[in-house]
């Protein structure tokens, strides 16, 4: 499993690109692309890499978590997952923004919902989904075993 790190938005949110080095078939978690210059970076390096975007999954629904969404959407087409008690959130997000004093694009809608006893593979990269509210009502972290790799979104433990 290949993983790239993009830290996007007056936040410093954590965007993650995954991807199968064989297939090229490509996950975005969490893309906090907040303006054109951030955008544009996620989009050089998906192209660069040749990278074939089949999945954007939202952790959570925070607006730092989301910025990039419709970015996303519209520019590679992936399924969207995004967790259902969040939805509320993603409604919400322009309002979210103002209370910052930012500006919010609004997110794409979820093609469908994030549940634990889901599974996606990324080539044969296979991702499992652990739900761990708190932070946000829906929040779930995304497991790969074969590498050990969870990617956590806010949730924070010991």
């Amino acid at each position: 499993m290949n993983i790239q790190k993009f830290i996007f938005s007056p936040f410093q949110e954590n965007t993650f690109v995954i991807w199968d080095e064989v297939t090229k078939d490509t996950c975005i978690i969490d893309p906090g692309c907040y303006n054109s210059n951030e955008e544009e970076t996620l989009k050089k390096f998906i192209e660069s890499n040749e990278l074939n975007v089949k999945y954007l999954i939202n952790t959570h629904c925070h607006i730092d978590h989301i910025f990039g969404n419709s970015f996303v959407k519209t520019e590679f087409n992936p399924i969207f997952l995004a967790p259902e008690y969040d939805v509320p959130l993603l409604k919400m997000a322009i309002e979210q923004g103002k209370q910052f004093g930012i500006k919010v694009n609004p997110s794409s809608k979820p093609d469908d919902f994030i549940e634990e006893t889901n599974t996606i593979n990324i080539g044969n990269i296979e991702l499992q989904f652990i739900f761990t509210p708190g932070h946000t009502p829906g929040e779930y972290c995304i497991y790969n075993k074969t590498a050990n790799c969870c990617f956590t979104g806010d949730v924070l433990f010991r």
